[in-house]
């Protein structure tokens, strides 16, 4: 028996607006996390088969941020 349908997919959007991704250090003594603003997170990698992965980069700028961000690495 023969059969038609027609097709007709609601717009969708190229691009979005990516979620902000802080990096963070855990203190275990007081239970809480301090947010590293001058670690910035560039990508992540889910696999299922292979552990996942991340790139950082370090943002060394004192002149920006108060307090200064590190200018080198010591």
């Amino acid at each position: 028996m023969p059969g038609s349908f027609s097709f007709d997919p609601y717009p969708v959007p190229l691009g979005t607006q990516a979620a902000s991704i802080f990096v963070a250090r855990y203190d275990r003594d007081a239970g809480s996390f301090a947010i590293l603003p001058n670690l910035l997170c560039l990508q992540i990698d889910h696999r299922e088969s292979d552990p996942s992965s991340a790139q950082f980069a370090y943002v060394l700028d004192s002149t920006l941020a108060q307090p200064p961000f590190p200018d080198s690495f010591a």
